[in-house]
């Protein structure tokens, strides 16, 4: 399960890139916008939100799974 969360965040953004803004301008469109625009400082403040939400949630889905493995080894 290490791989799933990060792969969920890029699939996401992934989808949003192929499914075009669709008036909704989430992550992926702000670095679509920011790179057309040559705003390199946007653009890298999105790569890093990106990345911190990955991060938030691989340690969470972590977090949860070492505490459903320890409430089933304590049965």
């Amino acid at each position: 399960m290490s791989g799933s969360p990060g792969l969920a965040i890029i699939g996401a953004v992934v989808a949003e890139f192929a499914a075009g803004s669709g008036g909704v301008r989430g992550l992926a469109w702000q670095i679509l916008d920011a790179g057309n625009k040559l705003q390199t400082d946007r653009m890298i403040a999105a790569l890093v939100v990106l990345a911190v939400m990955g991060v938030a949630v691989h340690a969470g889905l972590e977090r949860l799974e070492r505490a459903g493995l320890r409430w089933w080894r304590g049965r």
